[in-house]
């Protein structure tokens, strides 16, 4: 059992089951039940978290391993990894942490409140906890947890050096996803950066309800002062990307 299942409620009746999901993932559910399924996950917490956590597994089962380094692409690329892998990746980097460089004395200082996000970097085999005003490189993958003292729905976003916004989870989902109370929890996704080098800021987006994302993506695109929408709030990090 991951840490992410400690933390949910017991499967009510109306959770999906294995089966269901298989079937649903593998694209072999009916219209119907793929909508149904939907809904549901969209809702609930604990079929949310257990979605990404089978997903992640059948896609690091294709990927196996982080890339090193990206191609020719400048879009950021993500990579899932499964819960055990996530505890071990977790556990080595409690053991490999270094601390990185903060960009200036009044940017290395972030004060935390009730719900934040954090990351690990891995750099080559070295993997350490991040900071904020971490600097980075081209090609390292991080990967994001969160803590929060209540249920809801998460999303992370960027805004990078040449103003362009990326959602960095959820992977390719309209939605913020749901996710459960917990402290220091992993997300099931990696993300590669990509080369286009400067200052980016990393937006946790905590919220009480499956908020849209695009909308959000280009109104911190437009302005990445921007406000909350209604019933969400932001906790923000700041990475220094430098070429290799």
């Amino acid at each position: 059992m991951s840490p992410l299942d400690a933390l949910q409620p017991e499967r009510t009746p109306e959770c999906v089951s294995d089966y269901a999901f298989d079937r649903w993932l593998a694209g072999h559910a009916a219209a119907d039940q793929r909508q149904a399924i939907e809904q549901h996950v969209a809702r609930c917490a604990r079929c949310s978290a257990r979605q990404a956590r089978l997903q992640g597994e059948r896609e690091a089962w294709r990927a196996r391993t982080v890339p090193a380094a990206l191609g020719s692409s400048s879009k950021p690329k993500r990579v899932a990894v499964p819960a055990v892998a996530a505890a071990l990746a977790l556990a080595a980097a409690a053991m490999l942490i270094v601390r990185g460089s903060s960009l200036a004395p009044d940017e290395g200082v972030r004060s935390k409140g009730p719900q934040s996000i954090g990351f690990y970097v891995k750099h080559g085999d070295a993997v350490r906890r991040g900071a904020h005003g971490e600097r980075v490189e081209p090609g390292d993958a991080l990967r994001f947890l969160y803590t929060s003292e209540e249920d809801g729905f998460i999303a992370v976003l960027s805004v990078d050096a040449a103003q362009r916004g990326t959602i960095y989870f959820p992977n390719e989902a309209a939605n913020a996803a749901a996710f459960a109370a917990g402290h220091d929890v992993p997300l099931p996704l990696s993300t590669v950066l990509d080369d286009v080098t400067g200052p980016e800021r990393i937006f946790g987006v905590f919220c009480a309800s499956p908020v849209a994302l695009e909308p959000l993506r280009r109104a911190l695109e437009r302005d990445p002062t921007a406000a909350p929408p209604p019933g969400c709030r932001f906790d923000q990090l700041l990475i220094e990307k430098r070429g290799r």
